[in-house]
């Protein structure tokens, strides 16, 4: 007897590619809602995905012509290197932390000192960073616990990878992989938990309050700046940071240089 519906269990080609690329493609923006989070710019994305997405796409498909498959394996590296910058962001997020902190408490030395009267627009510039910072700083929050849960996930599986898949194992795997499942459901309430922090707020996406925060931080800075060059201070001077994106390049540049280098050493010795 011929059934009219579909063998179980079959697969469908197509469809698995489509939800492959789809699930590609998210964790790709979440991803860049981390970066963002951790103060890159939606330039330094931009020139990013320009570079190791959309110019990479166009020189396979010159080469190889339209493979599906080729553009799933450009995106899983665009976003391993796209990490790379995270963690480059993370760094450096952890640095301005503790200077913000320093900051903090000599203001808080001086402020009962002096007070600087303020003009309208002062004020409307700092009630405008008091509305956005705290939502920043609970994303900030958020992206810190994802990081260390990703970067303790990725710990785990390497351990995991690196087991026998022996019986006299099979225990300890099986603990192992229940750890990694664990916190893999925890990555993903963060991950809700980014999403929804902007929206509960008005926002319509990581990336819009996050322009906003800068936005008005550096209306702010402008104003302070200003105020300092009034009362005969030296202005704390230029604080922007140096492009993520050129340190990324040049730690790319050494690591294909470290690379080359031993490969050349592996093939003189075996001369």
């Amino acid at each position: 007897m011929m059934s009219n519906g579909s063998p179980a269990g079959r697969r469908y080609p197509l469809a698995e590619e489509i939800l492959r690329d789809n699930e590609l493609r998210q964790e790709w923006n979440q991803t860049v809602d981390q970066v963002l989070i951790a103060g890159g710019s939606q330039e330094e994305v931009a020139a990013f995905k320009k570079e190791e997405v959309v110019d990479q796409v166009a020189e396979t498909v010159r080469k190889n012509g339209r493979k599906p498959e080729l553009f799933a394996d450009l995106l899983r590296r665009a976003i391993a290197i796209l990490k790379e910058f995270l963690a480059i962001l993370m760094k450096s997020e952890e640095k301005a932390e503790t200077t913000r902190e320093l900051q903090t408490k000599a203001k808080g030395q001086t402020a009962q000192s002096k007070r600087v009267e303020k003009k309208e627009a002062a004020e409307a510039a700092e009630l405008r960073l008091m509305k956005i910072r705290p939502i920043h700083e609970k994303l900030c929050r958020t992206n810190r616990k994802l990081y260390a849960l990703q970067n303790q996930q990725q710990i785990l599986q390497k351990a995991l990878d690196g087991m026998p898949r022996s019986l006299f194992n099979r225990k300890d795997r099986k603990a192992l992989q229940e750890r990694i499942d664990g916190i893999g459901r925890q990555i993903e309430t963060c991950r809700t938990q980014l999403e929804f922090i902007p929206t509960q707020y008005g926002f319509g996406s990581v990336g819009a309050a996050e322009a906003e925060y800068r936005s008005a931080k550096k209306q702010i800075d402008q104003i302070r700046n200003g105020q300092d060059n009034r009362d005969g201070k030296i202005p704390s001077g230029n604080n922007e940071r140096p492009s993520v994106l050129e340190e990324l390049r040049k730690n790319r540049r050494d690591t294909d240089r470290v690379r080359y280098e031993r490969k050349t050493m592996r093939e003189e010795a075996a001369l």
